[in-house]
């Protein structure tokens, strides 16, 4: 069962890439989604020659067809997320999140139709607990008792959306490296996508020109810095996600890569811990409790599905 240490890296680097974001958004007053965004284009463009280095003996042995698919799971997976991005830091990221719970069902239902891959009813009902944990972690009870909680069809329709494009990313990305059984050189026509988007993205999008020109005028080094080490954990974390593909089952991974929102929470205890001037994780008894018992939920689910 290594397949879970390697796929649990994923997020646990996200959720580092999170609070990294957030803090990067808190300086720009929101208004830096899309040069965010364009960053990940930047860094895949700098990515590229190593990992063409890599897989340059396979790169271009892939069929046209099988070339492409990967490029075009690259492009879905941009689109994917920039409306996380946009949900997350336009509307409620906890609600945000808990949508995009809908990731592992899409996964189990895509690779079922597509790679033929089926779960033993442990590892379904494990898959199951995993996710009522992660949703109760993302629910803000005192909002719900204030009754702030209003839900946004906005909400639903990015996070829907993303969640189907990451699941379709994952299969085609598998889909075509089993039989190609070409890693790094599968990673490299991800990667083109990746690129193709973000040029048309920033071409097309005037808006992001301007974001992006700001960012590099306006903020300090140490802030390019920072942004640039988020987008490498980022792109470490989609690597090891798709190595991990090759390991178990999609909806599996996709399970896994579910417990994002449980980093995120230690990641906040920690930053209130030791960075207290840049924290904003409430900390009274009841919201501690409250994510306490939805740790011990996806510790268990966990614990279930690792021996299953």
């Amino acid at each position: 069962m290594y397949w879970f240490w390697i796929a649990i890296i994923s997020p646990i680097l996200l959720a580092g890439v999170n609070h990294i974001d957030k803090y990067i958004l808190s300086r720009l007053k929101g208004r830096g989604v899309e040069a965010i965004f364009l960053f990940s284009a930047i860094l895949a463009f700098g990515t590229l020659p190593i990992v063409f280095v890599l897989g340059k003996e396979f790169v271009f042995n892939f069929t046209f067809l099988n070339a492409f698919i990967l490029f075009l799971s690259g492009i879905l997976g941009s689109v994917g997320l920039l409306l996380y991005l946009h949900s997350v830091f336009k509307e409620e990221i906890s609600l945000s999140i808990a949508v995009f719970q809908l990731n592992p069902v899409w996964s189990y239902i895509l690779g079922a139709v597509f790679l033929g891959e089926f779960l033993v009813h442990l590892q379904i009902v494990a898959s199951l607990i995993i996710i009522l944990g992660v949703f109760i972690i993302t629910l803000d009870f005192e909002e719900l008792k204030l009754k702030r909680f209003i839900f946004r069809r906005s909400v639903l329709f990015y996070m829907g959306v993303a969640s189907v494009l990451y699941a379709l990313q994952d299969v085609m990305f598998k889909y075509v490296v089993v039989n190609e059984g070409a890693f790094w050189s599968g990673v490299f026509w991800q990667l083109a996508g990746v690129l193709f988007f973000g040029i048309l993205f920033y071409v097309f999008k005037p808006s992001s020109q301007i974001e992006l020109k700001n960012f590099l005028l306006k903020n300090n080094t140490i802030t390019f810095k920072i942004n640039v080490f988020a987008e490498m954990l980022y792109l470490s974390a989609n690597i090891i996600n798709t190595f991990s593909l090759l390991l178990a089952p999609v909806a599996l991974i996709s399970v896994v890569g579910s417990s994002q929102p449980l980093f995120v929470f230690l990641g906040s205890l920690l930053i209130a811990k030791f960075l207290p001037k840049i924290s904003s994780e409430r900390l009274s008894k009841g919201h501690v409790l409250h994510k306490l018992a939805s740790i011990f939920i996806i510790i268990v689910g966990s614990y279930m599905l690792y021996i299953a």
